[in-house]
């Protein structure tokens, strides 16, 4: 009773009825991608998460339907009051998109898949299947690749293009001389109070010391300077270097949200010449783009609990780590060749992740179904 009380206390009352927009975005963790398509002045964000809640469409909803199916005539009404042409979504392992259309089919429903997925939504697509009936829908959806595109249209009545990752797509490789002599690690790991770092997420974070600790030995000995992308902001930026330790690096955190105006951490893996990572998309979207990288993933390559099953160890990925593992791979990748390093990129993961620079098949595709945003 009293954690729910203190999420009543959270959410954020609003008593006007909701505004007229050209495009409504479907949750809050959609508004980073929506400023590279649309002008901020023709979106509305809905809620779903229930951080916040309009007073006037509760009592509509209410008013209208009681307290049958709430949650989804919520959604209903808010939908039919914003009037939007678009509904826009990220991709966020959430049914409840693709269940939507179908409760409210006048706008065109628009998804950008832009991370790697484990197989918890498609499990929980089965789950919906054997109890309904009504197809989960969409009326366009832009996958990461081909691998992806064929498995969502086993769930998703819906469009389904293969476009790579759509942020990655605007920002070009800078292969810039300076930093040839440099060693990228991208840091996966988030910047949590000691108290609500769980066992499982204290594994994540050694194997991530551990790397950097065979980096920096690695770099010193090979006369490279080590660089790290840290996935939190700057009043984070002690959390790495307690948990990293001493030594000669540069840490790098991210702005708020990535923007068109603001492209960080994209400005610094795409001038990079060599990329180390663990799990994570942002190091595949330097590969694919032809920049050299090796992953030490803590558990899959190239994520937990992918369909697409991996070895344990590969051209460009090891399951297993030391710090003579990691020289082995940094020196064999280093010395492939620019033709070589692409064949094997594409052979290994270019069903999984596409490169459009500057997302010319988005473009195309949004032009064909009459939808304008920035891009076409």
């Amino acid at each position: 009773m009293f954690s729910f009380i203190m999420k009543l206390l959270k959410i954020r009352w609003k008593f006007k009825k909701p505004p007229q927009k050209k495009v409504l975005i479907y949750d809050k963790e959609s508004k980073s991608l929506a400023p590279f398509l649309f002008k901020e002045d023709e979106c509305h964000t809905l809620y779903v998460r229930y951080e916040e809640i309009n007073l006037y469409i509760l009592i509509k909803t209410f008013l209208n339907t009681g307290f049958s199916k709430m949650k989804d005539n919520y959604k209903y009404f808010y939908c039919k009051f914003v009037n939007p042409q678009i509904i826009f979504s990220d991709f966020h392992d959430d049914i409840a998109f693709f269940r939507l259309k179908n409760n409210y089919s006048k706008a065109k429903y628009v998804c950008i898949h832009e991370q790697n997925s484990d197989l918890r939504f498609f499990r929980t697509c089965e789950n919906y299947y054997k109890e309904n009936k009504e197809k989960l829908r969409a009326d366009i959806m832009f996958v990461l690749g081909k691998y992806y595109k064929n498995k969502f249209s086993n769930y998703i009545d819906s469009k389904i293009i293969s476009i790579g990752a759509f942020k990655n797509n605007f920002f070009k490789k800078k292969q810039e001389t300076n930093y040839n002599n440099s060693i990228l690690f991208i840091s996966q790991i988030r910047a949590f109070p000691e108290e609500k770092i769980t066992p499982k997420y204290k594994v994540k974070i050694d194997n991530e010391i551990k790397i950097v600790r065979a980096l920096l030995s690695y770099c010193n000995r090979k006369n490279y300077k080590l660089e790290i992308a840290a996935k939190s902001t700057i009043d984070k930026l002690e959390f790495y270097k307690r948990k990293f330790g001493d030594g000669n690096y540069t840490i790098y955190v991210r702005k708020k949200e990535i923007t068109p105006d603001e492209p960080a951490p994209y400005d610094l893996v795409n001038k990079s010449s060599f990329v180390v990572f663990t799990n994570s998309t942002l190091g595949l979207e330097a590969l694919i783009k032809g920049i050299k990288g090796v992953a030490f993933p803590p558990e899959q390559f190239p994520i937990e609990d992918h369909e697409k099953k991996f070895s344990k160890s590969g051209p460009f990925w090891s399951e297993n780590f030391d710090e003579k593992i990691l020289e082995k791979y940094l020196d064999q990748v280093k010395n492939y060749n620019e033709d070589e390093w692409k064949k094997i990129v594409n052979e290994n993961i270019g069903d999984l992740i596409e490169y459009d620079p500057m997302n010319s098949k988005l473009a195309k595709t949004m032009s064909d179904l009459n939808i304008k945003t920035l891009i076409n």
